[in-house]
């Protein structure tokens, strides 16, 4: 019976002592595994821990988080692992606080721009093409019809790009001209010829009249390499700004109103807060 109880006790031990080396053996592995990685210059589990929270103390959330991601990955055993989870549940939160913030201010500034848009649009003719998804713009002053004189700027909007800018020139007269070519004249200076090709030029007539159209768009620069938008301010401000519209083999002389330069310069205002760049 004694030799029973012997043999128990000495098997007892055998197993502690096999299962204390097996623990020592890992504990150091683990030390070896960590002094490996130092000596590479991968950064411990502690390392990454301190390092997320210096980042999130200078709310660099993401850059904590991302620390976070590779200690949870790399050490899931490790002490920090508690820790790293609450500061990761923290990040977390200011994250969603500052995402909510923008949030707000976005929606603040879609609402002053759409008043802005809408304040400023109150000057203009508003035309709305369903099937092109496209909504026109042009001063309340500037004609409807092609069967009068003009010469105006109005805008196409399609809400998503840039919007476009076009100019019409339109003559009416007793007398076709078959308009070849327009000049325009500010305070005695030739600024800017507008030459046409076949087709540019659109003509009809009616009850005892004709007249002659052009529409074009504005660039910044086009084949004269003349910036249209310098040319449209010239014409805003100057005192005496005529236009020649030259044809085959008559021509004649225009005068832009002032009402004309007033509706110029409203559309270009319309133009800018609908989001177009005035070069």
């Amino acid at each position: 019976m004694k030799s029973t109880h012997l043999i128990l006790l000495l098997i007892f031990l055998f197993s502690s002592c096999k299962k204390l080396n097996k623990e020592h053996d890992s504990e150091n592995h683990s030390k070896e595994k960590v002094e490996i990685e130092l000596e590479n210059g991968k950064p411990n589990a502690e390392q990454l821990l301190n390092k997320a929270n210096t980042y999130f103390v200078n709310r660099k959330f993401e850059e904590s988080k991302k620390e976070l991601r590779i200690l949870l990955k790399k050490y899931p055993t490790s002490n920090e692992v508690q820790n790293a989870n609450i500061l990761m549940t923290k990040a977390n939160i200011e994250l969603d606080k500052i995402q909510r913030e923008e949030n707000i201010i976005r929606d603040e500034e879609k609402k002053n721009n759409e008043l802005k848009i809408e304040l400023a649009t109150k000057k203009m003719k508003k035309k709305v093409d369903k099937l092109e998804n496209i909504t026109w713009y042009q001063d309340k002053t500037s004609p409807q019809y092609i069967n009068y004189n003009g010469f105006f700027l109005y805008i196409g909007d399609s809400g998503y790009n840039y919007p476009t800018l076009r100019l019409r020139i339109q003559y009416k007269d007793n007398d076709w001209l078959f308009i070849e070519k327009y000049i325009i004249y500010v305070d005695g200076l030739k600024y800017k010829t507008i030459e046409t090709k076949y087709g540019d030029v659109k003509r009809d007539n009616g009850s005892g009249g004709v007249w002659e159209w052009i529409d074009i768009s504005i660039d910044k620069y086009n084949e004269d390499d003349v910036n249209d938008f310098d040319v449209i301010r010239a014409m805003i401000n100057g005192k005496d700004v005529k236009i020649k519209f030259i044809g085959s083999q008559y021509s004649k002389v225009k005068t832009i109103t002032k009402e004309q330069k007033n509706a110029l310069k409203n559309v270009l205002e319309v133009y800018e807060v609908l989001g177009g760049e005035l070069y």
